[in-house]
C-alpha cells in the first residue's frame, strides 16, 4: 500500500489487514497458540492505530495519543515486534522510491529493550532493529542506520523529552 501524505511525499505503510494476516500466522504457526475472532479484531485495531499514528506523526497533526489496553496474553508485545519487522521490510522493499518509516519502541528495562530488538531482527530476517540505553554501545550514527529503535523509558526521557519540550 502506498500512502500519499502532503503534496509530494509517499510512504509505504503496512496495511492493517496484512498485519492481521501475518499476526494470525505468527500466533498460530510460530507460537502455536489458538487464534479467535476477538483476537483478530484486536490485531486489526492495533494495525489501524499503528497506521493512523504514523500518518498523524508524518502529517505533524496535533492528534491525541491512542492507548490500547488489551488483556495480558493477547499479543501486544508480539504484535509490536511483528509490525516493526514488517515496516522495516517495507522500507527495504521500497528501494528508494518511497520514504522510509522509522519505528520507536519504548520499554521499561534494559533487558527488555535488548530482547525486543533481537526479536524484531529475527522476525524481519535481517538486522533492522537496535537497542539504545545506558549499557549499549550505540551512538547517534549507529541508531540512524536502523529502521527500528528500541529504547528504555529512562533513555527516552533523558534524551528525547528535553527536545520535545523545546519544540512545543
Amino acid at each position: 500500500m502506498t500512502t500519499v501524505i502532503g503534496m509530494h511525499e509517499q510512504y509505504a505503510l503496512v496495511p492493517p489487514l496484512e498485519f492481521v494476516s501475518a499476526m494470525t500466522d505468527h500466533w498460530t504457526q510460530t507460537l502455536r497458540m489458538p487464534s479467535s475472532s476477538p483476537l483478530r479484531s484486536l490485531w486489526q485495531k492495533m494495525g489501524n492505530v499503528f497506521e493512523r499514528t504514523i500518518i498523524d506523526n508524518i502529517s505533524e497533526c496535533d492528534a491525541r495519543w491512542k492507548v490500547l489496553q488489551p488483556p495480558t496474553g493477547s499479543g501486544k508485545t508480539q504484535g509490536a515486534c511483528l509490525y516493526s519487522a514488517m515496516q522495516a521490510k517495507r522500507n527495504r522493499d521500497a528501494l528508494g522510491n518511497l520514504k522510509p518509516v522509522g519505528v520507536l519502541l519504548v520499554t521499561r528495562l534494559i533487558k527488555q529493550a535488548d530482547d525486543l530488538a533481537a526479536q524484531v531482527n529475527v522476525m524481519a530476517g535481517a538486522n533492522v532493529a537496535v537497542a539504545h540505553h545506558s549499557k549499549s554501545e550505540t551512538d547517534a550514527d549507529d541508531i540512524g542506520r536502523y529502521d527500528v529503535l528500541v529504547v528504555t523509558h529512562q533513555a527516552f526521557v533523558k534524551e528525547l523529552a528535553p527536545q520535545i519540550r523545546t519544540v512545543a
